[in-house]
């Protein structure tokens, strides 16, 4: 199935806007292009193709991937939705930042249950002295 135009796929509380979808009901895949935005609940996730994997409860979000949740944003080449788990993986020179904290690494994790970041491989991190100290 191909669609064209103001695309909106829903699958219970999350929705997923483009310009073009084509689904493949044999894989269970459905692909979306062009100006493509996920919602679900806080979560906003932007990006230029998303492949959504209906039987793995997964998202892959490719291209100029833009993330933001309760004030944490994000940017990364791919982006990995766990919808299940509710668990974004930003990979390919990824960066998350809350106000004047960074993150970054080889692989920024955001667990949307717990509001808490992770970066595995090289990492580097910068976070406001006046939060450390305690000043406002």
């Amino acid at each position: 199935v191909y669609a064209s135009g103001n695309v909106v796929v829903t699958q219970e509380d999350i929705k997923i806007y483009g310009d073009q979808a084509e689904f493949d009901q044999n894989k269970q895949l459905i692909q979306i292009f062009k100006n493509v935005k996920v919602v679900r609940d806080k979560m906003t996730l932007t990006c230029d193709q998303v492949k959504a994997f209906g039987q793995e409860e997964r998202i892959e979000a490719l291209g100029s991937v833009r993330f933001s949740y309760n004030g944490i944003s994000g940017r990364a080449d791919l982006g990995k939705y766990n919808i299940k788990g509710q668990t974004v993986d930003l990979l390919g020179s990824p960066k998350a930042w809350q106000g004047s904290d960074e993150l970054t690494g080889d692989v920024i994790s955001v667990d949307l249950k717990k509001t808490k970041i992770r970066t595995s491989g090289k990492s580097k991190v910068v976070f406001s002295v006046d939060k450390i100290s305690g000043r406002k």
